[in-house]
């Protein structure tokens, strides 16, 4: 949401993601600003919202697959 692209990024560009949490309800929307750079040039800025995941769905052991 309110996503600004202002710069290129090419394939082998290193890209530094920082975020920012702005509001987090437990188990409900979490909102985030983010910051996108390239070297040391602003590249992409916004919002991101979404739900939180429990860690232990994030976290599947090899072979437990299903």
């Amino acid at each position: 949401e309110e996503v600004r692209f202002r710069g290129i990024v090419r394939p082998g560009d290193r890209l530094v993601i920082s975020c920012a949490l702005i509001k987090a309800r437990r188990g409900a929307m979490m909102v985030s600003r983010f910051q996108a750079f390239v070297k040391q040039n602003l590249v992409c800025e916004g919002k991101i919202k979404g739900i939180p995941l429990p860690t232990e769905l994030l976290a599947i052991k090899p072979g437990t697959e299903s």
